[in-house]
């Protein structure tokens, strides 16, 4: 059995739209469309596409943050279409990690309370929490930025902060939304050495999206989508 398998899975997005006569239409957008994908564990792939041809859809399926209308998705053996959202949010504080383009760090919080947040919803003890932080810090080559505030940052800086966010659970799973988006090319060379370490060295499984077909290379395989669909 695959890490992940997701079989002939549907999301569609409807907008409500009111017209003059006061008759409504639902234009409705199929972001995937019957999409079916098998990942085995520690695998590192890349997905690439066209902006709107689904990546970011199928990144929010994999992570539990959006639920399919149709098909199946199995992540480790276990059903999600079958969880509630209690059970959702607690697998993904456990078990996934998530990067994205623009960092979403809290800029009014340090560099170390932004790393810890994830663990806060586990109720560990403030002395482990310290130390979790320290360490992984440390592995990111940021410890000295650890009391400065995200906006004093770069933006390398800040996807740093960002991935020791993510992995400060000690995720199974890790997603890279255009990780290296808002990045220069040396940059986010840097970030993705990053990610290919973790893939090696921990058997982390990675699926990452992006436009960049150098930084797709960095992966094992790479998934071509179109229109909602995996084309190759």
């Amino acid at each position: 059995m695959s890490y992940i398998e997701l079989e002939n899975v549907k999301v569609e997005f409807g907008q409500e739209r009111t017209f003059i006569s006061k008759r409504r239409k639902v234009a409705k957008v199929v972001a995937l469309n019957d999409t079916s994908l098998k990942i085995n564990e520690g695998e590192f792939v890349a997905i690439m596409g066209k902006s709107g041809c689904g990546k970011t859809t199928l990144l929010n399926v994999v992570g539990t943050l959006l639920k399919p209308q149709g098909g199946a998705f199995l992540l480790d053996g276990r059903n999600i279409t079958d969880m509630n959202d209690c059970e959702l949010a607690k697998l993904r504080n456990h078990e996934v990690g998530f990067i994205v383009q623009h960092f979403a760090l809290v800029d009014d919080i340090t560099v170390e309370k932004n790393v810890a947040l994830p663990l806060t919803y586990r109720h560990i003890p403030k002395k482990e929490i310290d130390k979790k932080v320290a360490e992984i810090l440390k592995r990111l080559s940021i410890s000295d930025k650890s009391k400065r505030y995200p906006y004093e940052l770069s933006g390398g800086q800040k996807q740093r902060v960002a991935i020791a966010r993510a992995l400060i659970t000690e995720p199974k799973l890790l997603l890279a939304d255009e990780p290296t988006g808002a990045l220069d090319e040396e940059t986010g060379n840097e970030i993705v050495d990053i990610l290919k370490e973790l893939n090696a060295k921990n058997r982390m499984t990675i699926i990452m999206a992006t436009h960049d077909k150098e930084i797709a290379l960095a992966a094992n395989y790479i998934i071509h989508m179109k229109d909602g669909k995996i084309v190759s």
